[in-house]
Order: C-alpha cells, then sequence, then structure tokens
C-alpha cells in the first residue's frame, strides 16, 4: 500500500515499478503507465486481508512535515493494529546521492518506519530519441532499476501481515466515534434533567400546603422537547423508535434489517447511545434525525403528581415528590455512566492495539490544523475549519472522559437532586 500526500510523486513511483515488473528496458519505445479505475471497477474492488508492505512516499527535499502531511502520516498510522509495524517502509522521490533530508524530518514528528528507499524516476517519460541528454537520461534510468531492485528484494523477504488486529481496531474506533457523538446530547439530557427537577423541587416547596390540601395550582417550567430535523438525501441515521433518539448519524447502513452492523451496537446487538439500550430491531433509517431543545411549558399540580405517580389521597405526598425525583435523575444519570465506561474502555484497548493515536483525538493538534487552514486559506477553508472545530469538540469531550475521575456534572447538582 502506497500512501503520500498530493505532488509527492506517488503516480510517477507507480508507473516506475510497472515498468521495472514488466521488464520495460531504456532501448524500448514504449512505456506503460496506470490509469484511473472505473466507477464500476471500484465497486468490485472487495479489499484487502493481507498486508506486505505500507508504504509512504515523501519527497527528498522536505525539511520539515507541514500539518497536513503530518494528518495523512499520522491518521494512516491511528487505522493500523501495532502489528503492522515492521512492515513501514518510505519511499523518497525526487532523491539524489545524499542523505534526504525528509528522513530527520520523519524522525522529528515520530512517525515509525523500518527502512527508506530513494528513486529517482525522472528519466521514467524522456525521450529517448534525443541525443543531447541521453547519457544523463540513461544514468537516472539505471539509478532507477537499481533502487527498485534493492527495494522488491527487501519487500520479498518481509513476513506478509494479517489484518485481523487492525480490523478489529477500526471496529473499536467506529463504536468509539458513535458513542461521542451521542454522549454530549445524553450529558445534556441529564443535566436539563438536573434543571427541571431543581425548578420542580422550587415549585413543590413553594406550594408545599397546596399539595398536601389537594388544591390546585398552575406553574411554568422548562423541559427538553425533541424537534424532527430532516437530513439530506442519501444520508442515513440510526433512530431509536423506542426512545424517540438518533442513535448515530451519518450512518452507512441504508435498511433497517442490516442495523445490527451500526457502529452504534454491541457485540450482543444492543444499543450503546439510546437511554435504554434497546435492541438493534428496535431501531431503523429515517430521512430525520432528533434534536433535543429546551422549551417552556405549563403545567398544572395534578400534572406534578400524575408525573410522579403520587395518590392524591396520599400522605406525605411532598417528600415522597421528592423521591421520585432522585430516582428518576438516578436512572437516567446510570445510563450516561456506562456510555463513559464504555468510552474509557474502548480508548484503552484503541490505544493499546493502533500504531498511533488518531490525530482528529488530538486537540492541540486539530487547533494547529485549523490555524493551517486559515493561514493558507485554499478552496473551501471555511467549510474546512467548521468540520474541524466540530472535531475538536469531540476531542475535548474524549480527552476529559480519559480521565478515570472525569464527571459530566458537580457533585452539587447530585445533591440538588
Amino acid at each position: 500500500m502506497l500512501v503520500g500526500a498530493t505532488a509527492s510523486g506517488k503516480r510517477t513511483l507507480i508507473n516506475g515499478m510497472v515498468n521495472y515488473i514488466l521488464g520495460i528496458e531504456w532501448e524500448d519505445k514504449g512505456r506503460v503507465t496506470i490509469i484511473d479505475l472505473t466507477d464500476e471497477e471500484k465497486v468490485k474492488n472487495e479489499g484487502i486481508q493481507t498486508l506486505d508492505a505500507l508504504c509512504f512516499v515523501a519527497q527528498a527535499p522536505l525539511t520539515r512535515l507541514t500539518p497536513h502531511q503530518r494528518y495523512i502520516f499520522d491518521s494512516i498510522l491511528s487505522i493500523f493494529g501495532n502489528d503492522i509495524s515492521k512492515n513501514i517502509f518510505v519511499l523518497v522521490t525526487f532523491a539524489d546521492g545524499n542523505e534526504p533530508p525528509v528522513k530527520l524530518a520523519l524522525e522529528v514528528e515520530q512517525v515509525p518506519f523500518q527502512k527508506t528507499f530513494k528513486f529517482n524516476n525522472s528519466a521514467l517519460f524522456v525521450n529517448t530519441e534525443n541525443k543531447k541528454d541521453t547519457q544523463i537520461s540513461q544514468m537516472f534510468w539505471k539509478m532507477g532499476r537499481e533502487s527498485f531492485h534493492v527495494f522488491f528484494t527487501e519487500l520479498a523477504i518481509t513476513k506478509t501481515e494479517s489484518l485481523h488486529l487492525t480490523v478489529e481496531v477500526l471496529k473499536t474506533r467506529q463504536k468509539l466515534e458513535a458513542t461521542i457523538r451521542g454522549l454530549p446530547e445524553q450529558i445534556h439530557t441529564v443535566l436539563s434533567l438536573v434543571n427541571t427537577i431543581k425548578q420542580e423541587k422550587q415549585v413543590v416547596d413553594k406550594h408545599r400546603a397546596d399539595i398536601l390540601a389537594n388544591n390546585q395550582f398552575e406553574y411554568e417550567i422548562e423541559v427538553l422537547h425533541e424537534k424532527v430535523v430532516p437530513v439530506d438525501v442519501g444520508t442515513y441515521t440510526t433512530n431509536c423508535m423506542s426512545c424517540n433518539r438518533t442513535c448515530h448519524y451519518p450512518c452507512d447502513i441504508p435498511c433497517r434489517e442490516g442495523k445490527f452492523r451500526c457502529t452504534a451496537m454491541d457485540s450482543n446487538g444492543y444499543c450503546t447511545v439510546c437511554p435504554n439500550h434497546c435492541f438493534w430491531n428496535n431501531h431503523t433509517k429515517t430521512q430525520h434525525r432528533y434534536e433535543v431543545c429546551p422549551v417552556k411549558v405549563k403545567r398544572t399540580s395534578d400534572e406534578l403528581k400524575k408525573q410522579y405517580d403520587i395518590a392524591l389521597g396520599k400522605q406525605k405526598k411532598h417528600s415522597e415528590i421528592l423521591q421520585k425525583m432522585k430516582a428518576q435523575f438516578n436512572k437516567i444519570s446510570n445510563s450516561v455512566y456506562e456510555m463513559i465506561k464504555s468510552v474509557q474502555d474502548c480508548i484503552n484497548y484503541y490505544n493499546q492495539k493502533v500504531i498511533k493515536q488518531n490525530p482528529l483525538s488530538q486537540v492541540e493538534y486539530i487547533e494547529l490544523l485549523i490555524e493551517s487552514e486559515k493561514s493558507e486559506a485554499r478552496y473551501g477553508w471555511q467549510q474546512n475549519v467548521e468540520m474541524l472545530q466540530s472535531f475538536k469538540k469531540q476531542a475535548e469531550l474524549m480527552k476529559d472522559i480519559s480521565n478515570q475521575e472525569f464527571k459530566p456534572w458537580s457533585d452539587a447538582d447530585v445533591d440538588d437532586c
């Protein structure tokens, strides 16, 4: 597998490999060149089960990696299991006889690799009939063939590795990302519930005499309301029909029958995101997703008693309402703590098995990418910054959760309930 930034020389390097493998000589008039796959051919691509080598392609003169180049290298390393660390090579393009500066640049950025191979394909597509430059071009052609010979000799003795661990790493990462997306809304729901309970406690204390005497009264309170938001055509969701909650968005599973494969589901088929952890077949795909937003509503004393299942003729209604409020808070907060524990377990497993952490889980690194986008101001940079800002919020939450002492709400909030 060859990976590299734009203009690093990947296409020319592959063309050089193909011509070397096919035995094309300097004197031959024709050269072989690769073409892009058609859409139909891309669909037929079934993927790979093993890997001989992961090759990073980089230009020799680079004295340091740009944030974009570092992102490419780190992103690739973050999806592979650490069992392929001995299969990583650096293919240096535009090389000459000197030590390539890019080697030191990669070492400074702690990009792991076993060996470097230098290539110069400047003579690959030169006009062989041009007698003026023939001698120099032939020299570079010979150097190119020697470089490919050294590389493929090393490749032949490199142990092929299975991608089984990499598949497990990817599944863990997808589960982690799905849970992280759903967690902020769950935390927001708990904090809003805390706020609601505080308001209703004030109402209960204010109307204590009315509650005991079964007198009617009204009050206004802020509660969460579920809002339906349409999604773009071709974008899929995983919505829980029981909880009326969006558990995964966007989701790459287009049909309800396949929702057991959604990354929001655990190995037993239960959702790790929705409040009741419903089974996968309670979930479906729709052309909308759910968002929760605070709204103010008016309630009556009868609605308050009904909400907490308090009989009208029962004694100590005031204290029992408070107890039911506390129980409601405990139920939903326990669900959030389960999600946090699941995220912590995923982070620990992922960090142990992967070659390098996902760069989009590092707050400082994302800030560097944001500043790079702003300074370069390339086409579409505003949209890129907006996307990176959303990644930054997730990374900040993940950083907080990685701390085993993380608490999404204060002890004072719990005491108030």
